[in-house]
């Protein structure tokens, strides 16, 4: 064992968002290969959940980016609220302006493109047709 701590109020890595979180909690550090944490309820003696440090790093690149559970958002949840909208119209607006873009593009009527013997052609017959 390396740390030990009690964990009063949510932190980054133990929180309330999809599920209920218990407090207060003891959080254990043990100085193995994968730097695990056991959280521990001081009541109870039970392990509530243990996480690696593969864990806590899928926390930052799953979770945090897809559920916008970052601390200072999750401390202020009408500031969430306000940022999950707006990135959602922003999608939303994305999509949108690309669906007219591919509607516009297949409406278009095809202009055969030029080849480039065509050009030399009509190039060298124009002065004979003008005079």
């Amino acid at each position: 064992m390396i740390s030990a701590r009690q964990l009063d109020e949510p932190d980054a890595y133990w929180y309330t968002l999809h599920q209920e979180r218990q407090f207060p909690v003891l959080r254990v550090g043990f100085d193995d290969p994968a730097n695990t944490w056991l959280h521990i309820s001081p009541v109870t003696a039970e392990i509530l959940d243990r996480s690696d440090a593969g864990r806590r790093s899928y926390r930052w690149l799953f979770n945090a980016l897809h559920s916008l559970d970052f601390p200072l958002l999750l401390r202020f949840w009408p500031a969430r609220d306000i940022v999950v909208w707006l990135l959602s119209l922003v999608g939303t607006a994305v999509s949108i302006s690309g669906i007219v873009i591919g509607w516009r593009r297949l409406r278009r009527k095809k202009v055969r493109p030029v080849r480039r013997e065509d050009a030399l052609v009509s190039s060298v017959c124009a002065p004979q047709l003008r005079s």
